[in-house]
């Protein structure tokens, strides 16, 4: 009987050990899949590379079209013309504070998953493009951007639609990071 009970308590306490056995395996598993998924998602989060937003001279007409009129409203200073020469004046500074306020709210964000532009003058406008869909990358500049150092970065796309970067300094630099981003894809 003795041994009987015994040999009854050591199956019992066998089944358990093996079913905690079981259970620290099984949490041994769930850890790993844990830990690898972290991993992954550390692998996947997306880091902004660069933010730019278009630099003074590449909205240089507008200022000086601004300038120009608030120039030709005193120039023309005359006690009987103060309408005309009111008129030049607020339409000067409206060109200036619109092309300001125009430039402030484009921002374009070069990540290391996709490149974004965001307009948020008056309505909200957002284009992204992912590097595997790029085809071709082109540098533009005027003659009057060439001066300023500044320009345009063209991204041609798979589907022939074309994404741009506007008004931007440093455009050698800027075109680099996304053709180094576009290869590590």
């Amino acid at each position: 009987l003795v041994l009987g009970t015994a040999l009854i308590v050591f199956l019992f306490l066998r089944k358990k050990t093996h079913k905690e056995k079981q259970v620290e395996t099984d949490q041994e598993l769930l850890k790993e899949v844990e830990e690898l998924e972290r991993m992954q998602k550390s692998n996947s989060k997306e880091k902004i590379l660069k933010e730019i937003n278009p630099a003074f001279f590449g909205y240089f007409q507008y200022y000086v079209l601004g300038i120009t009129l608030i120039i030709l409203a005193f120039w023309q200073i005359n006690p009987e013309n103060t309408l005309i020469m009111g008129v030049f004046i607020m339409l000067g500074i409206f060109i200036i504070l619109i092309t300001e306020l125009k430039r402030r709210s484009i921002k374009y964000t070069i990540t290391n998953k996709k490149i974004m532009s965001e307009d948020k003058f008056l309505t909200k406008k957002t284009k992204e493009i992912t590097y595997d869909l790029i085809t071709d990358i082109e540098l533009n500049q005027n003659f009057m951007e060439r001066l300023s150092k500044t320009g345009t970065i063209s991204i041609t796309t798979a589907s022939g639609k074309t994404f741009e970067i506007k008004g931007i300094r440093d455009l050698n630099i800027v075109k680099d990071l996304i053709s180094n981003q576009k290869i590590k894809q």
